[in-house]
């Protein structure tokens, strides 16, 4: 059961107080005592003829007390922030990622279509195997993998982290390829 905040009463002398559980509030047990008085009969007089007020306790409407055999929902799903990352937590990931796999990065279909158009530029009517492209494309990845480790070193040495156009053509020319 939830827990619920206590309101302070406002009248000491009518509400005194109680403890929750042990005793119940003066409002549950006025039956008991005899003070069931009507509104009309609030007031009684006296011998002297003055008027005084007979205490009567004040009605709360009963509240709904909740069932303990039914289901409640649970509370609708807030919106929760999103936890704070690390910088660059994701790009550590796709590193490792794609240092752990085999397969190729580049497509197979547009790398096809890029050869296949080479072939044509030069000699019209030629056709390859399935067995030469696959060949073609693992040569053509390990170049450029081989090609951008190397820019990244040169771009280290500048003491640089983004690898820029000079730093390829720094490694082609360390390699020899004057191409």
């Amino acid at each position: 059961m939830a827990r619920t905040k206590q309101t302070a009463r406002k009248d000491p002398i009518n509400f005194p107080t109680y403890v929750q559980g042990t005793q119940k509030p003066p409002w549950m047990n006025h039956h008991k005592r005899g003070l069931c008085v009507s509104r009309s009969a609030s007031h009684r007089e006296t011998r002297g003829g003055h008027i005084s007020k007979v205490f009567q306790p004040r009605r709360r409407p009963p509240q709904p007390r909740p069932q303990e055999n039914v289901q409640r929902r649970p509370p609708p799903p807030q919106a929760r922030a999103p936890q704070k990352r690390r910088r660059y937590t994701k790009a550590f990931a796709k590193i490792r990622h794609y240092q752990k796999t085999t397969e190729l990065l580049i497509p197979r279909r547009p790398f096809a279509r890029v050869v296949k158009e080479e072939l044509q530029r030069y000699c019209a009517g030629f056709r390859i195997q399935a067995v030469a492209l696959e060949a073609l494309q693992e040569a053509a990845e390990a170049f450029l993998l081989s090609m951008l480790e190397d820019s990244n070193l040169c771009a280290i040495h500048a003491k640089r982290v983004t690898i820029q156009p000079k730093d390829i053509h720094l490694a082609r020319r360390i390699r020899g390829d004057r191409s």
